[in-house]
């Protein structure tokens, strides 16, 4: 074996590492289930839906990926603010778009 390829392996190695969920899956699932979690409850002790919603969070709502919903908030589709260096959407712009979409789509009668 060369050296460089030696070297190559374990630069890999040391990459995969910093991924636990190649690794742990599970981990990864359970995260996302804890994160479920703390906000149904949440919601059950203010009783207020989330108003605000990270882009990957919107995303899932919507039912785009990430890159997309970048994108439509890039072209002004879908209103954004800004909460210190975050961008968040809120919860009112995305039923906005989705009935915007609707009436585009519409068939006359």
């Amino acid at each position: 074996m060369m050296p460089s390829q030696g070297a190559d392996r374990k630069s890999t190695r040391a990459h995969i590492a910093l991924q636990p969920s190649i690794w742990y899956p599970w981990v990864e699932a359970l995260l996302r289930g804890r994160q479920a979690r703390f906000k149904r409850q949440a919601k059950e002790v203010t009783g207020v839906e989330q108003l605000l919603y990270s882009v990957r969070e919107a995303a899932g709502i919507v039912g785009v990926g990430k890159s997309k919903m970048w994108e439509l908030v890039a072209r002004g589709e879908i209103e954004s603010i800004k909460v210190d260096a975050l961008r968040k959407i809120p919860a009112d712009a995305l039923t906005a778009y989705v009935e915007r979409l609707r009436a585009e789509q519409a068939v006359p009668a």
